[in-house]
């Protein structure tokens, strides 16, 4: 079981005082989180911000290490900013962070971006993008997601479960 600390996300491009702002407060949250966190069964993981800015990156990895998680989350990506600088911000911010604690890019769910910063050393994953942007009749990439008794399922998968392809 994993718990995540609050913090403080603004726009990828947020202007410098956000940015610090967002380190700031994610920072002082972190410290609080540390003291009233008493489940052993659980993972207590912080999460650097900083946007694209590698100084604020730098500065919020810091923080957050020096405080001992048990695993650190790289959030305020998947916020629109292109593959290549995700990449970079990724394996710039991966430098400050232990060898030996779990790595968790939160957020990302496109199978490149996967690709790619697996690559740069990232350990887990978590993805709102699918079910922020499915529901009745709503494209998920070339995909329309449908309701079949209680779950939802694309278009195709539907098809395959009624119609079988050879199953039954």
């Amino acid at each position: 079981d994993i718990a995540m600390i609050f913090d403080y996300v603004v726009d990828i491009d947020a202007n410098n005082y956000l940015q610090n702002e967002a380190i700031q407060t994610t920072e002082h949250w972190a410290k609080i989180a540390k003291q009233v966190h008493n489940n052993n069964n659980q993972a207590l993981f912080g999460i650097v911000q900083g946007g694209l800015v590698e100084e604020y990156r730098e500065k919020s990895a810091l923080s957050m290490v020096n405080l001992d998680f048990d695993g650190y989350a790289i959030g305020g990506l998947a916020l629109g900013e292109s593959r290549e600088d995700r990449k970079s911000i990724v394996n710039f911010t991966t430098d400050f962070l232990p060898l030996d604690k779990p790595r968790y890019v939160m957020g990302l769910g496109d199978t490149l971006g996967l690709i790619d910063l697996i690559s740069e050393g990232i350990d887990m994953f978590d993805c709102v993008w699918p079910a922020a942007r499915s529901g009745p009749e709503r494209p998920v990439g070339n995909k329309v997601w449908e309701p079949l008794g209680n779950r939802w399922y694309t278009l195709s998968y539907r098809h395959l479960l009624v119609h079988g392809a050879g199953l039954w």
